[in-house]
């Protein structure tokens, strides 16, 4: 308790400086944990869902610099760091098909999107990138 735990990558530190990267090996490592390890006291240990890793790696990334508030969420106030991601994005790595709603789109980018899911970015409310006939352009 009184810990605060957060997700965040290092080129040094690891094998890819990529978030998203980071945000699947914390999926793969909190998954078999669970399988692999009971609890103190009985009972099994949860995986981390899709949205827990992104919190960890956004808002708690954040709040673990002191920065809460800053960046890392959408809140009145902060300053719009963001990624617009297009889940049908031509040549996209996964596919959307019917029913497949916002938690099922969010889930497959997490899970197998790159980069030719990246429409724009956003750096303290400047869009600093678009992709535009598959060439990035700066703005």
């Amino acid at each position: 308790e009184g810990v605060t735990v957060s997700l965040g990558t290092d080129v040094s530190g690891g094998a890819s400086p990529s978030m998203l990267q980071s945000i699947r090996e914390a999926l793969k490592v909190s998954n078999l944990v669970s399988l692999a390890e009971g609890r103190p006291g009985g009972g099994m240990w949860e995986p981390l869902s899709f949205t827990e890793a992104f919190h960890l790696a956004t808002a708690a990334g954040a709040r673990s610099l002191g920065v809460d508030g800053l960046t890392g969420d959408f809140s009145t106030g902060s300053l719009f760091d963001a990624v617009v991601v297009d889940p049908e994005a031509p040549a996209s790595p996964f596919e959307l098909y019917e029913g497949d709603g916002a938690l099922a789109s969010f889930e497959k980018w997490m899970q197998l999107g790159d980069d030719r899911n990246t429409a724009e970015v956003y750096v303290q409310g400047s869009r600093v990138f678009a992709l535009k006939e598959g060439l990035w352009t700066s703005r």
